[in-house]
């Protein structure tokens, strides 16, 4: 299981790649698969870096809700 944190912190920059490439549809997806691992590991850091990616996708997609309430439950 020692394997997981590192996944865990591979797969939440994954997305950062993928936005800053103009790729905002993966990286959203990317994100919240993301998400999703570091949540079911209680890693807030990992936590909060895909909510701030997700926004920022979101944005980029022009989904201005997400776009503000990813970022916004990332500071909660």
């Amino acid at each position: 299981m020692s394997f997981l944190p590192s996944m865990c912190k591979r797969s939440s920059r994954f997305p950062n790649t993928l936005y800053t490439r103009d790729h905002a549809e993966e990286a959203h997806a990317t994100a919240s698969q993301a998400l999703e691992l570091a949540s079911l590991l209680h890693d807030a850091t990992n936590i909060v870096r895909a909510l701030s990616i997700r926004g920022v996708s979101a944005l980029m997609l022009g989904r201005m809700r997400e776009a503000v309430e990813d970022p916004r439950r990332a500071h909660i």
